[in-house]
């Protein structure tokens, strides 16, 4: 992808502009594994709790065009994305300090707790919209996709950090201590890249005022006049993350429901007369494929962290020329493997293979699309990268939004639901042989 000469420090200079993905991605990682057992704790129905995910890809398709917008325009001494990331972190802390000490507030727990989790999924938009637009913008065009897959291994990594402080914390640990760490990470590795970075003040080539509905119009207005390149990603995109999140959230259930053979319990509805008595050989089972699923994620995130760093030093230093290829293999290798959920064996063998071999995919919806939207943008001086971003944005929202509506509203069983996600990877793979570079 480049011929360009490059050296330690063009690499080291990667590393910094992704790092902090690992301090984001502890968040998310902290988030999907506390928020919904922490909402019925507070009082929430279990389908009610189901719901909250959607907040995520509403709130983004809604944050990111607006942050990204008024970030392109800013004209701060500070550069243009640092100030957006900056307020980002600081409300992040807040919330995420308030949806913790939701537990201490009776009777308003469940009131306090989801507003407090709607916001803190709201500000941590503000904060990633800019920081993944700051590594567009700061990265010359020959690095943009080692940047993002740094980016994507570094979000491996955070997930492993995120995990074990939950871990060495223990099941009963305060929440409120629990974020406290996780924020504190946040707060010394983000202020921290931001200091060292050096972002140049944005001079624009003309004085244009942004209204408020204006980077949503914007975004649905470029949807329908984005050309045939844009339109390609935004579709391989769309194809990928209904794919990962559908990954995401139901994985888990394979491995404790298909794999292992296990019933879930239902929380004041496990008695021995239930379809899933606490204690019994189905629980049990439930709770054995829960344990080995937690063992294969830790593997699972080093293995994205080591490849995605592998594959971004071979694409900047010239070894990897067309990374369209190297995207589709990967988006084929996710859509044979989750296909294959559907015909191949329910063995514990076979799913250790098919979660430690996900993370190619994963590393690739992580990095490629931000990386090659980059690219397309350093022909117009980076003007207009945060409302690019935005438009990207909202074909992984959209996916999102679908997911969760569909397995918390239709019944269908998880390997089926895999089995369609394959199809999407697969068509994604298809489609990105396609992608203009």
């Amino acid at each position: 992808m480049s011929s360009n000469k490059v050296t330690v420090n063009d690499y080291l200079y990667c590393a910094l502009l992704s790092i902090p993905w690992i301090a984001i991605q502890a968040i998310w990682q902290t988030e999907f594994g506390t928020v919904k057992d922490t909402m019925i704790h507070y009082g929430l129905n279990p389908d009610a709790a189901g719901l909250i995910w959607m907040f995520g890809p509403i709130t983004g398709f809604f944050t990111a065009p607006l942050v990204g917008a008024y970030s392109d325009s800013c004209t701060s001494k500070f550069g243009r994305r640092r100030p957006f990331i900056v307020t980002g972190l600081l409300l992040t802390i807040i919330f995420s300090i308030c949806f913790a000490a939701a537990e201490y507030a009776k009777g308003y727990q469940v009131f306090l707790g989801y507003i407090s989790f709607v916001m803190l999924d709201i500000t941590i938009n503000v904060m990633q919209t800019p920081v993944r637009a700051l590594a567009s913008d700061l990265a010359p065009a020959h690095m943009q996709s080692t940047v993002q897959l740094m980016a994507a291994g570094f979000q491996g990594l955070g997930s492993i950090i995120g995990f074990y402080i939950q871990k060495a914390l223990g099941p009963g640990a305060s929440l409120l201590s629990l974020f406290s760490i996780v924020m504190a990470i946040n707060f010394v590795v983000i202020t921290g890249v931001c200091l060292l970075i050096k972002e140049p003040q944005h001079v624009p080539k003309e004085n244009v005022e942004i209204s408020f509905t204006a980077p949503f119009t914007t975004v649905v207005k470029n949807v329908f006049a984005m050309d045939a390149k844009m339109a390609v990603v935004c579709a391989v995109e769309f194809c990928s993350w209904w794919a990962l999140f559908f990954w995401w959230t139901d994985s888990s259930t394979w491995w404790k429901l298909t794999v292992y053979g296990g019933c879930i319990t239902v929380s004041g509805n496990d008695g021995p007369d239930s379809a899933c008595p606490k204690g019994s050989a189905g629980d049990l089972a439930a709770q054995n494929g829960g344990s080995d699923y937690d063992s294969t994620g830790i593997y699972a995130n080093t293995i994205q962290t080591l490849l995605s760093i592998f594959v971004g030093s071979l694409v900047l230093f010239g070894l990897l020329k067309k990374v369209k290829y190297i995207y589709s293999l990967g988006l084929g290798i996710g859509g044979v493997l989750l296909i294959l959920l559907k015909f191949g064996p329910k063995s514990v063998g076979f799913a250790w293979i098919v979660t430690l071999a996900m993370p190619v995919a994963i590393s690739v919806i992580q990095a490629f699309p931000f990386a090659i939207v980059g690219s397309y943008n350093k022909g117009n001086d980076g003007q207009d990268t945060g409302v690019q971003m935005g438009l990207l944005n909202l074909f992984i929202c959209l996916p999102q939004f679908l997911v969760t509506i569909i397995t918390n509203g239709v019944q269908i069983s998880d390997t089926t639901g895999l089995f369609i996600s394959g199809v999407a990877l697969a068509l994604g793979a298809i489609l990105a042989l396609f992608i203009t570079e």
